[in-house]
């Protein structure tokens, strides 16, 4: 129905997956909603670590098991498998029928991620008419056609910036120059830098 991305331009950490974290935490504890958090940044496992602490890997147990719920997604997306209601079978339930998050890709090679990446759009796609609300903690910058395709489809924009003046001066010409951000469905979150 809505998808809410948490998206930042610098370089900077701007704690947008904490942010996001709470925020779609406190939709699910407070709303009747059914709610899916994934991330589409590179090797980072900082969504999984907000609700649960990080597993030993395969390798290190001696067991072979099947991929993260984003790469096993990807396949059932790209083969024309998916459909909305089996998105939550590749998912960890945090509230059962409010709060599901979609691990992300486990692996560290980055042609791995080139594959899985370009996918996400379909996932967001298949997603949107299963779940109520669905966040995304997009990766930082406008570098990639992905990136800049989520933030179309986006029904809201959560722009995630420091105090410092440069950063909120680099925004608004950045607001100047692309139509992504003139739709009026950004907000901006300040944090301060420490």
């Amino acid at each position: 129905m809505s998808i809410i991305t948490f998206w930042s331009n610098g370089k900077e950490e701007t704690a947008k997956t904490l942010s996001m974290a709470a925020i779609s935490t406190y939709m699910a504890i407070e709303h009747n909603c059914r709610i899916l958090v994934l991330s589409t940044n590179y090797n980072d496992s900082t969504l999984e670590s907000c609700y649960w602490e990080e597993e030993q890997t395969n390798a290190k147990r001696n067991v072979v098991g099947l991929g993260s719920g984003i790469e096993e997604l990807a396949k059932a997306i790209v083969s024309n498998k998916a459909s909305p209601e089996i998105i939550t079978n590749y998912t960890k339930i945090i509230f059962k029928n409010r709060l599901e998050v979609l691990p992300g890709l486990k692996s560290s090679n980055y042609q791995e991620y080139e594959k899985i990446r370009h996918v996400y759009k379909d996932i967001l796609k298949t997603a949107n008419s299963y779940y109520d609300l669905i966040f995304v903690d997009l990766n930082k910058g406008l570098d990639s056609q992905d990136t800049r395709e989520i933030l179309e489809m986006s029904d809201l924009i959560v722009v995630n910036l420091t105090q410092r003046l440069k950063i909120i001066n680099a925004y608004m010409d950045l607001k100047q120059n692309e139509q992504i951000f003139n739709n009026g469905n950004n907000v901006l979150l300040l944090l301060r830098k420490i």
